[in-house]
């Protein structure tokens, strides 16, 4: 699972929060659907990288409102994206 916090760099993060979604044994769909919107991260330019966030965390909690995904699987994604959030200093 992710590290929730214990991350060197968001870039890390992100590829280890990628690497958690593709290791969860979803469906193919429902997994790249999840890791679309960290593709391309760059914490450098922060709005557009707290926008992919914030995508992301849309889709888990539609995943979760669908039954692809159950509020088990989606908390340890939704902490460790809430975490890489804080980091960059996004706003809600």
């Amino acid at each position: 699972m992710p590290h929730c916090g214990a991350f060197s760099t968001p870039t890390q993060a992100i590829e280890d929060l990628i690497a958690t979604i593709e290791g969860m044994g979803l469906p193919s769909g429902v997994a790249s659907s999840l890791s679309v919107p960290l593709r391309n991260f760059n914490p450098d330019e922060v709005a557009a990288a707290c926008g992919k966030l914030g995508a992301f965390i849309n889709q888990v909690n539609a995943k979760v409102r669908s039954g692809h995904l159950t509020p088990a699987q989606a908390g340890p994604l939704l902490e460790a994206a809430n975490a890489i959030r804080a980091s960059l200093g996004c706003t809600p």
